[in-house]
């Protein structure tokens, strides 16, 4: 082939480039073109699917097009996320994660997804710590009596949302710091087991923040200590795990918008400019008590699976879980 050839094919290979380039960027530009979903991997009614319909109206109402909401419930919010891994990467499914994106791989050998590799990180949206908390008929009223009272006493019993979440993880990473023994009770969800809790029929429970202050406020239950790096502004007379002794347990249930693998950078700035947008309602924090508005970019997010992911791991390993 001549030079005369050879620049002839390279000018064509140069035009096709442009071309497909060309094509892609209008493709993003006209973005949305059809109906979004929102896959929201527990039921409907509980924090994370509140959160997921902000998101969705948010983006509705900013993109013209409709954005729904799929609940996809069970094992720990598992199958809505797996769901999400198997869908195309066009943009048009995300689902709103949870902290238990890091607990499965300390739970779970026989994964199909893997929670690093198989998914775009949008970004980290809102968190909330965690409470221990004891019927009003249970006899401790600080956190030291309450260890004191375990320490006698081996048999009792503590409630959380749900075995492989992160009131469960955060109940055994406790009950490590403090020498401890009780059996946990998994429940399916704050709810039911906020409301055995408030009726005596469970008398500890390690529970999110947000389904807790209300109980907390009436006195149906008392709260011995948060999971937070420093008091919650919901309920500022309960002092952290830190303050209590137990400097090691920081935890919090956090939520993030994923996307499938390869779901291409500008449509995943997109979601993440709105999901920023819907957090800074200002009614935000009076509808979920407890809740923490936070940001976090996609670099920030993997890093901290990352970290959970070794954490979880540890706990689960120590406390001799397993799920499989």
């Amino acid at each position: 082939m001549n030079a005369r050839s050879i620049a002839l094919a390279l000018s064509v290979a140069i035009g096709l480039t442009g071309m497909h380039a060309t094509e892609a960027a209008a493709q993003q530009a006209a973005y949305p073109t059809k109906p979004m979903r929102v896959i929201v991997p527990f039921a409907a009614g509980a924090t994370t699917d509140f959160l997921g319909r902000l998101v969705a109206q948010q983006v509705s109402k900013a993109w013209g097009q409709p954005a729904t909401v799929e609940n996809r419930a069970g094992a720990a919010g598992q199958i809505g996320v797996e769901a999400t891994a198997r869908a195309a990467p066009d943009g048009y499914t995300v689902c709103l994660a949870t902290g238990a994106l890091a607990i499965y791989p300390a739970t779970k050998s026989d994964l199909s997804f893997d929670p690093l590799k198989d998914f775009e990180f949008i970004g980290l949206v809102a968190r909330v710590p965690n409470v221990l908390l004891v019927h009003q008929s249970h006899p401790a009223k600080t956190l030291k009596e309450f260890v004191e009272i375990a320490k006698k006493d081996a048999t009792q019993n503590y409630a959380s949302t749900g075995a492989g979440t992160n009131t469960h993880f955060t109940g055994e990473m406790f009950k490590l710091d403090a020498g401890i023994n009780m059996q946990h009770v998994s429940y399916r969800g704050g709810a039911p087991a906020m409301t055995d809790l408030v009726a005596g029929h469970v008398k500890i429970m390690m529970a999110s923040l947000t389904t807790a202050v209300p109980h907390i406020k009436s006195g149906a239950v008392r709260a011995l200590a948060v999971s937070s790096a420093t008091r919650s502004y919901a309920v500022p007379d309960v002092p952290t795990f830190k303050e209590a002794g137990y400097p090691t347990i920081e935890t919090a249930e956090w939520w993030s918008l994923i996307a499938p693998k390869n779901t291409p950078q500008a449509i995943v700035e997109m979601w993440a400019t709105e999901a920023n947008k819907v957090m800074q309602d200002p009614s935000l924090k009076e509808k979920s008590p407890g809740i923490e508005v936070v940001t976090g970019n996609s670099a920030e997010m993997r890093a901290l699976v990352e970290r959970e992911i070794a954490t979880w791991k540890t706990v689960a390993q120590k406390a001799n879980i397993k799920m499989d």
